[in-house]
């Protein structure tokens, strides 16, 4: 049944207070934020101004700045919600992290370290610099065993987040999720703003003479319902979550799309989703980070929309561009302004306003309304538009569109790792394994295509995408081309891609802050930088191939991969997109490798490489006669809070995930026909071995490590390929098979039923039934 969400608690720690009364008080005075920099070196950089976190308190030392951000915050919104969150309702809770650099601060001094030959770094520093040790440490912190996960999208992070988690409380999944913006203002983004001239010199004036940002910091935490469940508890309601419309330009890697097409669609998606005019929204929350293509753009995307109807502010003049927190950050706000009646002025506003709009300057507007809207936009051209319905007992807005009847085809398969090129290798690869492994080398076919762009991508964007992108673009050529979907013809905006990845822009970062450690926060460079955000590898797939549909980056250790599909699965089922490209990517490297050795947990060779599946709406894919490999049946995932740098695995964690996910597919675990898991582990051999003890049939575990290497969310993603091709008859089921369960009598010898089962570190499991 669907559920409609709600928000009830607020959080904040943000550069104009460290508690969400200080922070909307100060918001509403117009108290500046900004000012000299003082927690990182900005020896040489032509400005020194931004907006920092004064007077904060740590709470937990141990955890990088960010995390412990994202502490404070939800702690605040949890209390403010009144909520307990229990053993009761601890797997029914979620936690749903937005961030654009991570644990940035912990990274710099890692790599610091490696440049400098230093072998002392901790391992624990090591999981605290992905974006998906954020959500770890809030789930540990907080006892949460529900839907653990972190999206990367850089500056509309902090809004997806938000989307997300409204996703899988509509779906029943989840009844509440805790969500988190977050990001610290680091020398990485610094001298990487700065390397592109990008930067305000003093105070920052959005929407008037804008000349640059001013970067900030924080956290924003908002805690999200179902409007049952937080009935049943009576709760203090802010709001609805109404829609969120999300787009990619497909136009540029940092600039915007000059007629704002992708900021228009986002707005138009959040108004069309939720069935309210123009003329319902009272008040717009802008993305406005005072940059002159990126505020003019703006404000003639709102213009085309709204025209004068509505009245707009950027906050950001108070409390700078917190980056992956802004979105989350800018919605408090919004939230606030819904439940008090009271919109939030720009400060800092220069000159005379001849835009035709009714832009809220210096002093903070009484006024009521029912909708109101608050923008995020990001590089690699993803946008994100919330749209937030003041709460009443009687009209809680538009019904969803979310199908749980709807199919979802897998029709396209595309794959390059370091050792295979294409679907058909790695089939013959598979079909000739002799349990020893092959890797490639710099002479294998799919190295020869990465340096060579045997893709005939246009060679001046080629030049700009680090490896991590040119393996994700060229496995979502080879998918589409394998889908057979004629490109030129379809509306790019009805196709979207979500791309999982366990380690992100990992060489590009060192790559970028090398440079900084050597020559100074002032010479960044600014040919790096882009890359460094872990969105730009799906940034470039949209640019590629002109995808303009739904856009998300999740990050969420080595099962990205899967989370890929089953996130994409649920944006088909919600209507929002008629195909999705769902991908899994990583890659290697000498950081890569020397970041694996100091965590010591490295069984098999890694790998690296690109995954990309063609997900369809059933219907939709029979209408061309599309070839289906296989369907998407059901999905799940459990979460043990661990610390982030424990790597254990329970057996019952493992069961609750597999039989969470037969019973999503509406199956009996006597149905499930092979398996394929993340790798030998003893839990895994407990758990199926129990699991499937009564079954009358022998079921296969399949391992695909030995064959191409630990590929971390490219290898969880292949593990779906893998199985979509053992249910097409292309893959004996039992090739590759560590070991099986069952009482091994074969009662039936067609093959239905596959289950896909990723894990990573920190304690999360997902499990994803594959249908013939």
């Amino acid at each position: 049944m669907y559920n409609r969400c709600v928000v009830t608690g607020l959080g904040v720690v943000c550069p104009i207070g460290n508690n969400l009364q200080e922070a909307w008080d100060n918001a509403l005075k117009g108290v500046p934020g900004s000012g000299d920099v003082t927690s990182i070196e900005v020896e040489g950089c032509y400005t020194k101004t931004a907006c920092e976190v004064k007077g904060y308190n740590v709470k937990k030392a141990e955890l990088d700045l960010v995390s412990d951000f994202c502490l404070t915050a939800v702690e605040e919104a949890i209390t403010d919600s009144g909520v307990i969150i229990n053993d009761k309702n601890n797997k029914k809770t979620g936690v749903i992290v937005g961030s654009c650099t991570g644990g940035a601060l912990t990274s710099e001094k890692v790599y610091k370290a490696l440049i400098e030959g230093n072998k002392s770094v901790d391992r624990k520093e090591v999981f605290q610099m992905p974006i998906s040790s954020m959500a770890v440490n809030i789930a540990h912190y907080f006892n949460i065993k529900g839907y653990i996960s972190s999206v990367g999208n850089a500056c509309a992070a902090g809004t997806l987040n938000i989307g997300y988690a409204c996703d899988l409380i509509e779906q029943g999944i989840l009844d509440i999720v805790i969500v988190c913006g977050a990001d610290t203002l680091s020398s990485l983004v610094f001298s990487g703003f700065h390397s592109l001239h990008a930067l305000a010199n003093g105070a920052c004036a959005p929407l008037s003479a804008s000349d640059g940002i001013n970067l900030g910091e924080g956290a924003g935490a908002i805690i999200i319902e179902s409007i049952d469940h937080a009935k049943s508890r009576n709760a203090r309601i802010y709001c609805v979550v109404s829609s969120v419309g999300v787009s990619s330009d497909a136009h540029h890697i940092t600039a915007p799309h000059p007629e704002g097409v992708g900021q228009r669609s986002a707005m138009r998606s959040a108004l069309q989703l939720a069935g309210v005019s123009v003329d319902e929204v009272g008040y717009i929350n802008t993305h406005g980070t005072g940059t002159p293509v990126n505020d003019s753009t703006e404000k003639e995307s709102i213009r085309s929309i709204f025209g004068n109807n509505v009245f707009i502010s950027s906050t950001k003049s108070m409390t700078g561009h917190c980056l992956g927190a802004a979105g989350t950050i800018e919605a408090v706000f919004t939230i606030k302004s819904l439940y008090d009646s009271i919109v939030p002025p720009t400060i800092n506003f220069k000159g005379d306003d001849d835009s035709g709009l009714n832009i809220v300057i210096d002093t903070a507007k009484k006024m009521g309304m029912e909708y109101a809207l608050s923008n995020s936009f990001a590089f690699g051209g993803n946008n994100a538009s919330i749209l937030l319905k003041q709460y009443n007992d009687d009209v809680i807005g538009k019904e969803s569109f979310f199908s749980a009847d709807k199919r979802i085809a897998i029709t396209g398969l595309g794959v390059i790792t370091d050792c295979v090129e294409g679907v058909d290798e790695y089939i013959n690869k598979v079909n000739n394994f002799k349990n020893k492994s092959e890797y490639g080398s710099e002479e294998s076919s799919s190295a020869y295509a990465i340096k060579n762009n045997t893709y005939k991508i246009k060679s001046a964007l080629y030049r700009k995408m680090d490896r991590l992108g040119k393996y994700l673009v060229i496995s979502g050529i080879k998918a589409i081309n394998d889908s057979k979907i004629d490109f030129d013809v379809i509306d790019k905006n009805r196709i979207g891609c979500i791309i999982g990845t366990a380690s992100g822009p990992v060489t590009s970062i060192a790559t970028f802050v090398s440079g900084v450690v050597k020559s100074g926060p002032s010479h960044g460079s600014a040919f790096v930088f882009p890359n460094t955000v872990y969105n730009a590898a799906s940034g470039f797939l949209s640019i590629c191939l002109g995808i303009k549909g739904y856009s998300a980056t999740v990050n969420n250790g080595n099962m990205s991969g899967i989370e890929s599909i089953c996130y994409s699965s649920n944006v088909i089922k919600h209507g929002l997109q008629e195909n999705m490209l769902a991908c899994g990517n990583d890659e290697i490297s000498d950081v890569v490798e020397k970041l694996y050795d100091i965590i010591g947990n490295k069984v098999y060779p890694l790998g690296e490489g690109g995954t990309a599946i063609m997900l369809e709406d059933y219907e939709s894919a029979c209408k061309r006669n599309a070839t289906i490999y296989a369907e998407v049946a059901g999905y799940f995932m459990t979460h043990e809070p661990l610390e982030s740098g424990d790597v254990s695995i329970s057996e019952s964690l493992l069961s609750d995930a597999v039989i969470g996910a037969v019973k999503a597919a509406d199956i009996s675990i006597d149905d499930i026909d092979f398996i394929i898991g993340f790798g030998e582990t003893e839990a895994e051999r407990k758990c199926y071995t129990k699991l499937f003890a009564h079954c009358n049939k022998k079921i296969s575990v399949v391992n695909i490590k030995p064959i191409v290497g630990d590929c971390r969310a490219v290898g969880s993603a292949l593990q779906v390929v893998h199985g979509a091709l053992v249910l097409d008859g292309n893959i004996p089921k039992d090739i590759a098979s560590d070991y099986s369960v069952g009482k091994g009598i074969v009662v039936n010898n067609e093959t239905k039923y596959g289950v896909i089962i990723g894990h990573s570190f920190g304690g999360s499991v997902m499990a994803l039934i594959l249908k013939k």
